[in-house]
């Protein structure tokens, strides 16, 4: 899990990232330790029924959910899945159905990105968790996931906040261009990617 707190007036916002690998007990515990405002996680591996019901249990816990299911790949294995966590207390609200509509994805790709519009503070941001692929790199697939990142703060014309994996080193999405590509400040102290035997 990796953290990064922002000043706000009457205190800080803090934002996390976790990757889940999948939804059970310890995940579970691990969201209701996290302190943060707004955390981005990846890699819970619902599908749409059960994730139904897993957003019900964060809406019990006082979050707010936006999410993307798992997909089966052609192996049949069940693959990616991410949200967003927002604490009731802070405005937020999806990202209009036409701006999806605008995007060509397939469902296995649609797995690994999702979005929401956050008030944090008075400004307005758009929200982003993404999970790449691993041992990837730039691969075209992880290309394709940064451009739709793009594309949507293009659309929607705001500032642009990302978590998740990334599953590949600063240098690697610096050799992309992508956080100059999209206004993105990326903290210095964080990662891009942990390894499991690290924590991650």
């Amino acid at each position: 899990m990796a953290g990064h707190r922002t000043p706000r007036r009457g205190g800080s916002y803090l934002f996390a990232a976790l990757n889940l690998s999948n939804w059970n007990n310890v995940a579970k515990a691990a969201l209701l330790r996290v302190s943060a405002h707004v955390a981005f996680v990846t890699e819970h591996e619902l599908l749409a029924a059960p994730l139904r019901a897993a957003r019900k249990w964060m809406v019990t816990k006082g979050w707010s959910v936006f999410s993307s299911p798992a997909a089966r790949t052609e192996a049949g294995c069940i693959s990616g899945g991410v949200m967003i966590t927002v604490r009731r207390e802070i405005v937020a609200h999806p990202v209009p159905p036409q701006v999806w509509d605008s995007l060509s994805f397939d469902p296995v790709t649609r797995s690994r990105l999702t979005a929401c519009i956050v008030h944090i503070g008075v400004v307005v941001v758009l929200a982003v968790a993404v999970y790449l692929y691993d041992s990837d790199n730039l691969s075209d697939r992880n290309v394709a996931l940064l451009e739709h990142v793009a594309s949507m703060r293009q659309v929607l014309a705001l500032p642009l906040l990302v978590g998740g994996d990334f599953n590949m080193s600063r240098t690697s999405l610096q050799e992309a261009r992508f956080p100059q590509r999209n206004d993105l400040i990326l903290p210095q102290t964080l990662p891009t990617h942990v390894h499991r035997r690290e924590g991650g």
